[in-house]
C-alpha cells in the first residue's frame, strides 16, 4: 500500500483530498500546514512512499517542505497542488516534482502520484 504525506492549510481540501486516497487503497497521513509536516518527516521519514503538498502554506511553503524531506531521501516522491498564481515563485520548486492546480481531477493526482514514483525508482535502479 502506497504511504501519502498530504499537506494542506485548508482543512477542507485536506480532508476531502485524504478520504478520496483512502477510497482509492492509499495510506493518508495529514499535515495542517509544513511546520508539522517537518516534524512528521523527521520523526518518521520512512514512514511515507510520496509527499503531496500544497505550494502556499503559511511559515513553511510546500517547496521548503520538498527540500528538507529530500536531505533525509534524496529522491523522495513529491507533488505540489496549488491555487496560487506566482508563476515564478512556484517555478523554484525541484524540476522533477509535478505541479496540479486546484481545483484538479481525482484521476489527475492518482497520475502524479503513481508517475513520481515511478520516476524515483527508476532512479534508483540506475544508480544502483
Amino acid at each position: 500500500m502506497t504511504s501519502i504525506l498530504l499537506i494542506d492549510d485548508s482543512s477542507a481540501l485536506r480532508h476531502l483530498t485524504a478520504e478520496s486516497r483512502r477510497q482509492r487503497g492509499f495510506s493518508v497521513t495529514c499535515a495542517a500546514g509544513g511546520a508539522e509536516a517537518l516534524a512528521a518527516i523527521e520523526r518518521t521519514p520512512h514512514d511515507f512512499d510520496v509527499i503531496v503538498t500544497d505550494f502556499a502554506m503559511p511559515l513553511v511553503s510546500g517547496v521548503e517542505v520538498i527540500r528538507f524531506a529530500r536531505t533525509l531521501r534524496s529522491d523522495w516522491p513529491a507533488v505540489i497542488i496549488t491555487g496560487y498564481a506566482d508563476a515564478s515563485a512556484i517555478a523554484d520548486r525541484p524540476s522533477d516534482v509535478p505541479l496540479l492546480s486546484k481545483p484538479f481531477r481525482k484521476k489527475d493526482l492518482i497520475e502524479s502520484i503513481f508517475h513520481v514514483i515511478a520516476h524515483a525508482s527508476s532512479k534508483a535502479i540506475k544508480a544502483g
